[in-house]
């Protein structure tokens, strides 16, 4: 079998490939990737003809790959890879068919199914096809992809293409929610009511007696949203400090256990003194020689810090209830 990671095959004429520009070389991210090994799990069985490069067929190799890879990446529509932090998809759950022989037993004739949201995939053996590629797979569309060597290579190209029509379809794109309307599905999802799995369909389905789920792009996040996780991060950038050192505090009630203790190490929690305003001092050190040492905590400085957020965030929280009171009292002079 032709190693994926090198360009050892020849054309027609048993000739080197005379174009290695068009022809390139995996790179080594190209060979780490889950895409590589995506497309190549589909192709490797493969004669292909690269005209720019070579006259005549030769079995699939790293070098095709590299080329898809390179076309995706270069082209204007997100890359497989895109939206995969966004979302992760699922791998499909497979379950061998057994058939009832009607005697109380059951036959496992290697057939296989794997439900998804866009419908059911099949994997079986094909009496009539070739004997080298017996696996037969067939998409949830009811589509053929191919035929594969192998049961585990019939899978790799079932999830595949499956994972593809998930990112396609939630690619985000813009939609007419952007644009201040409403919005409108890419794709639908369609069964009949007796069908276990559902079925994929780029355009609306009219038949009649079916049920319908429409599937849209993802939003692009609110700019509330966005800030919401820029606010977020840096309070976590903050925290990360390797170290903090307090200088002295006012408003705050220290709980000790035992209670007679005023120990760092015995501080049990730290609460904001009623009726009190709060005052503090930290000093914070981006590195530090003492992080991570346990004989020198800075626990207490951290807990400090944190009460005094939190109860910020609570009299935020209370703030407009209380402006809203105020704003009534004054109406009713």
């Amino acid at each position: 079998m032709t190693d994926k990671s090198t360009l050892t095959a020849t054309n027609g004429d048993n000739r080197p490939f005379p174009n290695y520009e068009v022809m390139p070389d995996p790179t080594d991210e190209m060979l780490a990737s889950p895409q590589f090994e995506a497309i190549w799990s589909v192709i490797k069985s493969w004669d292909v003809n690269v005209p720019e490069a070579y006259s005549g067929y030769c079995g699939a190799n790293g070098s095709h790959v590299a080329m898809i890879l390179r076309a995706l990446s270069a082209s204007p529509f997100p890359p497989p890879s895109a939206g995969v932090d966004a979302v992760a998809v699922k791998a499909l759950e497979w379950s061998e068919i057994e058939r009832d022989r009607g005697d109380g037993q059951t036959d496992r004739l290697g057939e296989w199914e794997a439900s998804s949201i866009v419908g059911v995939y099949a994997i079986n053996i094909s009496t009539c096809g070739d004997m080298h590629a017996p696996w037969e797979v067939f998409g949830g569309d009811d589509s053929k992809i191919g035929n594969f060597a192998t049961l585990d290579e019939a899978k790799a190209a079932a999830q595949a293409d499956y994972e593809a029509r998930i990112r396609s379809a939630l690619t985000p794109a813009p939609t007419h929610v952007e644009a201040g309307g409403e919005a409108e599905p890419v794709a639908w999802q369609w069964r009949h009511k007796s069908d276990k799995g559902w079925r994929l369909s780029w355009e609306k389905p009219f038949n009649p007696g079916i049920e319908l789920r429409p599937l849209y792009t993802l939003a692009k996040p609110a700019p509330a949203v966005e800030a919401v996780r820029e606010d977020a991060e840096r309070w976590r950038a903050l925290m990360s400090s390797q170290r903090m050192h307090m200088m002295g505090s006012f408003g705050f009630d220290y709980v000790f256990d035992p209670p007679d203790s005023k120990k760092t190490a015995d501080l049990v929690d730290v609460v904001p003194r009623a009726g009190d305003h709060m005052h503090f001092g930290i000093e914070f050190w981006s590195e530090h020689s003492a992080y991570g040492d346990p004989a020198w905590p800075d626990d207490f400085p951290r807990k400090v810090l944190t009460t005094y957020v939190d109860e910020m965030r609570r009299r935020a929280a209370l703030a407009p209830a209380a402006q809203a009171g105020t704003v009534a009292q004054e109406g009713e002079r």
